[in-house]
C-alpha cells in the first residue's frame, strides 16, 4: 500500500490519496481505481501494471483519466502566462517499456472558447539524459480576443485554428515540427487586428504593412482583416516561413485586409534562424519590442 498527504509536483498541489497493490505473477498490479486530486480536478488512474520481469527495466502500462483541470491555476502554479479554460482527457493507454514512454491515447484541452488535441505523444528516456519528445498538435476555433490579451501580443478579434505536425524536443527544446496558425474568414466573430498586433506580425514576417489608403493609416488604432495566416516549418534550427499566398516581389501574404483602409501584412524572410524568432516570440508575448534580425 503506497499513501501520501498533500505533496507538490513541478509546482503543482496535489491532495491526499492511497491505493494499493498486488503481486501477480511477478507483476504488480493496482486493485482498485486511484484518484489524485490535483488544484480543483484529478487525475484518475484505472488501470496500472508494473512488470518488474526485467529488474533492470520495469514496464508500465496504465490507463487514466484527466478529470476538467483550471487552466488559470495550472498555468499560475507552473509560472506560465496565465490564462482561462480546462484541461481534460482520457489517457487509454500509457506504457514505459525499454526506456520509452508512449502515449495511445491524448489529451484535449478545452481553451479560449476552442480545443486543442495533443495526439502522438511519446518520450524517449524521459528520466535520462537528452530526452526526446514527439507529438502533434491541432487548434480548433480558438477566440482570438482572450488569447492575445493574456500573451500581451496586441489585441486581436476572431478564430484561430491551426496545427504542429510532426513536433520534436530533444532535451525539451524544439528541433523539428511544421505549425501552421490560420484565423479564416467563416467565423460569426469579428475580425479586427490592432496596430500593435500589426507591427508584431510584419516583425516577426520580417515584413511591413502596405494599405490602399495609406494617408489614413495614422487615424485608426485597429483595422479589419478578412483572413490571417502564418506558417513554419522547423528542421536545421531554421524556420521556413509561408503566408496565405504569394505576392510580387518574392513576399507571402500574413494579413490580407478588407474595408478601408484596407491593410495587408507581407514577409520577405523566408528562411529564419530559429533562436532568432524564438526571442522575437518571446519579446512579443511580454509586451517587449520586437527588432527583426538578419
Amino acid at each position: 500500500e503506497v499513501r501520501f498527504d498533500s505533496p507538490t509536483v513541478y509546482r503543482l498541489p496535489l491532495g491526499a490519496a492511497s491505493w494499493s497493490l498486488i503481486e501477480q505473477g511477478g507483476s504488480l498490479e493496482l486493485v482498485e481505481p486511484l484518484r489524485v486530486p490535483v488544484l480543483d480536478g484529478a487525475v484518475r488512474v484505472d488501470r496500472l501494471v508494473v512488470d518488474r520481469s526485467d529488474p533492470d527495466a520495469p514496464a508500465i502500462d496504465l490507463d487514466a483519466v484527466i478529470e476538467p483541470l483550471d487552466l488559470a491555476a495550472l498555468t499560475r502554479n507552473l509560472g506560465l502566462p496565465e490564462f482561462g479554460g480546462t484541461l481534460s482527457g482520457r489517457i487509454p493507454g500509457v506504457r514505459l517499456d525499454g526506456g520509452a514512454l508512449r502515449v495511445d491515447g491524448g489529451l484535449d484541452l478545452e481553451l479560449f472558447s476552442g480545443e486543442a488535441r495533443i495526439r502522438g505523444l511519446s518520450v524517449e528516456r524521459p528520466f535520462g539524459t537528452l530526452p526526446a519528445l514527439s507529438a502533434s498538435v491541432e487548434f480548433e476555433r480558438l477566440d482570438l480576443a482572450p488569447l492575445t490579451s493574456a500573451f500581451e501580443f496586441g489585441a486581436m478579434q476572431g478564430e484561430l485554428q491551426g496545427h504542429v505536425r510532426g513536433l520534436r524536443l530533444l532535451d525539451w527544446q524544439p528541433v523539428a515540427f511544421d505549425a501552421w496558425f490560420h484565423a479564416p474568414s467563416d467565423t460569426p466573430l469579428p475580425r479586427r487586428i490592432s496596430q500593435r498586433a500589426v507591427d508584431q506580425i510584419a516583425s516577426v514576417g520580417g515584413g511591413g504593412a502596405a494599405a490602399l489608403s495609406a494617408p489614413l493609416l495614422g487615424l485608426f488604432d485597429e483595422f479589419a482583416y478578412r483572413e490571417i495566416g502564418l506558417g513554419c516549418r522547423l528542421a536545421a534550427n531554421v524556420c521556413a516561413m509561408r503566408g496565405l499566398d504569394e505576392v510580387d516581389g518574392g513576399g507571402y501574404r500574413i494579413v490580407a485586409g478588407r474595408g478601408i483602409p484596407r491593410l495587408d501584412v507581407v514577409g520577405f524572410r523566408r528562411q529564419v534562424d530559429w533562436p532568432v524568432l524564438l526571442r522575437q516570440l518571446r519579446a512579443a508575448t511580454r509586451g517587449e519590442g520586437v527588432t527583426v534580425g538578419d
